[in-house]
């Protein structure tokens, strides 16, 4: 009695082995290894033992098979927990990838399902082991409606994933997902067939090995191209090519060996020498693919590619200057040569970049010199115009100075005249021979009098002077305490003075609203007044302006007002002049910025207030206005 006697699904269950063995070696190689291919490799060991099975049940005759003592051990240990193994790897693969966003629920299902599919293993050893002691050619009942089961929640664990990515937009793990839940539908077709057609019908085998077959290595495939974690060229093209090779040689047993009963032992023994050269043209397939082509594949693409890839690496970390040794006269011989031929370029515009630098970086020398050429004239220029703006102010007080002086000196004149009157009346009276006493005693008091009104006058003249002094000296910065209502009170009626001078027409009411207990604060004297005649000058513009825009019933008026506040002391500064517009009023501050006619004004007299009071003086300086009603400057400084 012949022991071997192959059926055609013996072959095509060799075909399966022989993938399932293919992908437990490539995964098993991966340098890493996520949790999902423990699960990949844990369903491919269990289709090797499920297929070992079917090649040991459709491969040796059955009338030895049922002979044999180890023939229950072999479907329990091999079959039954082949299957439990395809069944839980199924579901934890379909939780696992690419990702898992149902942590907890895999776990539950995890213990569920394992402790499920004990009992069914269990129910199946006693099955086995209480009847006859072999497995029939069908695909046991036993088996196929807890799988039909677990495969069906797995679609729907697959289902609920692409709903899940679509709502988070990961459109690659949402197209894995369809495309296993399809493997999916496969597998259940096959075990649909299998319990209601059978796999002898000549649709029935067809539907049978296609159905396992695209699930088998479509699932492989899928779990290749939508990895996350790098797999190499080298298993990608041995793969795909292995595949390539099996569906061929499945398609050739399909159609060559039609599908007949196993227990038509004739019809076996006649083709089975054919059955034979197919396996043998399977295991040499299987060989070169898995072991010579791989070897090929190295040598002539992927050891190539790996100088190729060193060669990239070191450019990248800088040695442009690498080259790479050209072996083939094919694509990738081609992709070398361009490859040198760019570090060669990339060498040479280093080079010139280099150079490029270094007359750049010489141009910059230059440029900065010249640039700081630039800014020292910058600067002179600007200390000039600010010493023209500060002339300018002394300029217009000038005018109010000499007015201001003129009147003391005009009383100096006149009472010194009417001394000398009365002191020649004074010698006229002693030439008299009768001397009128009461005539001389009053005439001493006249001339006393007037004594005393020229020493008054002369002081207020003095006074006048230095102060003029004080605003032509150049400021030291010395902070004196100072009283900013006498301040602000002699600057108000020089600035007015000098301006009325330069312009015959100007006439303004002057207001003064002072607080009399205001504190003395420490100033720099010279600065602060000069903020003050810049601001009483720029009202007096704006005054000027609406005078002369005609308006009728227009009292021009200047007021000034002081105020204590628990910290500092505010100054205010209102006209009722021609307003300063909305758009402009972010800008007055600003340096060389000016309303005034060209020639008219430098732009740097509020700019010095700004900085005067702001920088030196550690105060705020702001202004309100409304265009044709009113404009108001306002500044502080501290009290201490």
């Amino acid at each position: 009695m012949e022991k071997i006697l192959l059926h055609p699904h013996a072959v095509m269950s060799l075909i399966l082995c022989l993938t399932a063995g293919l992908v437990i070696l490539s995964f098993s190689n991966l340098e890493h290894k996520p949790s999902w291919t423990r699960w990949l490799i844990a369903a491919s060991v269990g289709i090797l033992g499920w297929q070992f099975d079917n090649v040991i049940t459709f491969g040796l005759n059955p009338v030895y098979l049922e002979s044999v003592p180890w023939r229950k051990w072999e479907l329990v240990l091999v079959y039954g927990l082949s299957s439990v193994f395809i069944l839980l790897a199924q579901i934890q693969l379909a939780y696992l990838f690419p990702e898992n966003p149902f942590k907890r629920e895999r776990k539950i299902v995890l213990w569920v399902c394992t402790a499920a599919l004990s009992l069914v293993w269990l129910y199946y050893v006693y099955h086995v082991f209480s009847s006859q002691g072999h497995r029939e050619f069908e695909e046991p009942v036993i088996i196929a409606i807890p799988a039909l089961f677990i495969i069906s929640w797995t679609i729907l664990v697959y289902l609920r994933k692409v709903f899940y990515f679509r709502t988070h937009s990961n459109r690659q793990s949402m197209t894995a997902c369809l495309l296993l839940m399809l493997m999916e539908l496969f597998f259940i077709g096959s075990e649909i067939d299998a319990v209601t057609i059978g796999i002898y019908s000549s649709v029935g085998y067809w539907i049978y090995f296609l159905f396992t077959w695209i699930g088998i290595l479509g699932g492989a495939i899928l779990y290749i191209v939508f990895s996350t974690v790098p797999i190499t060229f080298q298993v990608k093209l041995v793969g795909f090519t292995f595949v390539l090779v099996m569906l061929v040689l499945s398609v050739v047993t399909l159609t060559f060996f039609p599908p007949f009963p196993p227990e038509d032992l004739v019809h076996r023994a006649e083709i089975q020498e054919n059955l034979i050269n197919v396996c043998g043209l399977i295991v040499m397939s299987t060989f070169l693919v898995a072991l010579v082509y791989p070897i090929i594949l190295r040598a002539s693409i992927i050891i190539p590619l790996e100088r190729l890839l060193v060669g990239v690496n070191k450019v990248r970390e800088g040695a442009v200057d690498t080259s790479v040794r050209v072996t083939s006269n094919d694509e990738i011989g081609f992709l070398t040569e361009n490859f040198n031929l760019m570090t060669g370029t990339l060498k040479q515009a280093r080079s010139e970049l280099a150079s490029y630098a270094s007359d750049l970086e010489k141009k910059v020398e230059e440029r900065t010199t010249q640039l700081q050429e630039s800014l020292e004239y910058l600067k002179a220029t600007q200390a000039h115009l600010i010493r023209r703006e500060k002339m300018a102010s002394l300029g217009e007080l000038m005018a109010g100075i000499a007015h201001e002086i003129q009147n003391p000196l005009n009383f100096v004149n006149n009472f010194s005249e009417f001394g000398l009157e009365l002191i020649e009346e004074w010698k006229a009276e002693e030439t008299k021979p009768v001397i009128d006493k009461e005539f001389q005693a009053e005439t001493v008091r006249s001339i006393e009098l007037n004594l005393k009104k020229i020493n008054e006058h002369g002081k207020r003249a003095d006074a006048i002077v230095k102060n003029m002094q004080l605003q032509s000296r150049i400021s030291t910065g010395l902070k004196e305490p100072t009283d900013l209502n006498q301040l602000a009170n002699e600057y108000l009626r020089l600035s007015y003075q000098g301006y009325c001078s330069q312009k015959e027409s100007f006439k303004a009411t002057l207001h003064t609203q002072l607080d009399p207990s205001l504190n003395q604060v420490p100033v720099v004297v010279q600065d602060v007044s000069r903020v003050f005649v810049n601001l009483f000058n720029n009202a007096y513009y704006a005054i000027e302006m609406k005078q002369k825009a005609g308006m009728q019933a227009y009292e021009p008026s200047l007021v000034v007002t002081s105020r204590q506040l628990p910290d500092c002391i505010e100054m205010r500064i209102r006209d009722n002049g021609v307003g300063i517009p909305e758009n402009l009023q972010r800008k007055i501050f600003q340096p060389f910025f000016t309303t005034k006619p060209a020639g008219q004004g430098t732009g740097l007299g509020l700019a010095l207030a700004y900085d005067i009071i702001i920088n030196d003086h550690g105060g705020t300086i702001d202004l309100v206005s409304r265009e044709g009603e009113f404009t108001e400057f306002f500044f502080t400084v501290p009290i201490a």
